[in-house]
């Protein structure tokens, strides 16, 4: 075989191997998707983070005209839907949502975070709320206040799991109201407290208000305060954030869509653009006011910023707990 047809044949199989491999090239770049994409939610359905991004998942599907499989993978506070996202293929079809990038390393619980990952963009921030069971007489999160430091740890709090958000918050209040709270962690997202507290088996939920809103429109939970800048828009405006009642404690949670890192860059451009014009549009947005959520868009580089921003706010909090156990 002369040197020219041996070079030509080499050629051969290495575009041969590129193509067997599924490794995207300009013209696959340029045709995404060509085929479904799965989006994984490591939370289970009915949560907070399943409830608002469903949605957003629908409109960018159908801007994009391809399929979008959601598959919930709750456990381990995100860790298990988040390895499965960022083993995959960096190819564009197989995304996901996240709600503790930045908690999840700085607890030691998994070794990447929001510079680990291919970031779409932040697309929701929702304040923690506190409820208590309607039957219970607190009117105002001052009573509530009051009768446990005259009843030290017998006012019973369910909250996520023990270390995420919701439970982070709760301690955070406990600590800047000077009582001590009988928190009880349940599992996965709040979704389980919001239920405990409506069903008398606790006094109060911690959670969002998307887990929350149903039982407090059916009358089953009381919502008592904000841990946020504002009060919320609409028919809860009733309900005052915890710095108005004296306490200078604000507590969020963050969304994003992400994907693995070394995504082909015109693809994660497309998927930024995408997911963008649906985040901004009046339909998904009027959604989240329904949802008594914030809307916004931090595309890239933006989201990597908020979950920085987060992550002082809560480094000196798990500090200050002990589960500050930062994975390397």
């Amino acid at each position: 075989m002369s040197r020219k047809h041996l070079l030509l044949f080499q050629v051969g199989i290495l575009s041969l191997v590129l193509l067997l491999s599924g490794s995207p090239g300009p013209a696959q770049e340029k045709d995404y998707p060509r085929k479904p994409i799965t989006f994984i939610i490591p939370y289970e359905a009915g949560s907070g983070g399943d409830v608002v991004t469903r949605p957003l998942v629908e409109g960018a599907s159908k801007k994009l005209g391809a399929p979008m499989v959601v598959i919930n993978k709750p456990g381990a506070s995100g860790t298990v839907g988040l390895k499965d996202i960022l083993d995959a293929r960096p190819d564009g079809y197989t995304l996901g949502q996240h709600t503790a990038l930045t908690l999840n390393k700085l607890q030691g619980l998994f070794p990447k975070n929001q510079k680990d990952v291919d970031m779409i963009g932040v697309f929701q921030a929702e304040w923690v709320i506190l409820c208590c069971n309607a039957k219970k007489p607190w009117k105002t999160i001052q009573e509530v206040i009051e009768f446990a430091k005259a009843h030290p740890e017998e006012v019973k709090m369910a909250t996520s799991s023990k270390g995420a958000n919701a439970w982070l918050a709760a301690v955070g209040f406990g600590e800047v109201a000077g009582i001590t709270l009988n928190i009880m962690p349940q599992p996965g997202a709040a979704g389980m407290a919001v239920l405990q507290a409506a069903g008398g088996h606790a006094d109060l939920s911690c959670s969002g208000m998307p887990e929350a809103k149903t039982q407090i429109d059916s009358g089953n939970l009381r919502l008592l305060t904000i841990l946020g800048p504002h009060r919320l828009p609409g028919k809860y405006g009733y309900a005052p954030t915890l710095k108005e009642a004296g306490y200078d404690f604000e507590f969020s949670v963050i969304r994003c869509v992400l994907g693995p890192k070394g995504m082909p860059r015109p693809i994660l451009a497309k998927l930024q653009q995408v997911f963008g014009e649906v985040a901004k549009s009046k339909g998904y947005r009027d959604f989240l006011v329904s949802q008594n959520s914030t809307a916004l868009w931090q595309p890239g580089e933006e989201g990597v910023k908020a979950w920085d921003d987060q992550e002082k706010i809560l480094r000196p909090l798990l500090q200050k707990t002990g589960f500050l156990k930062e994975a390397k």
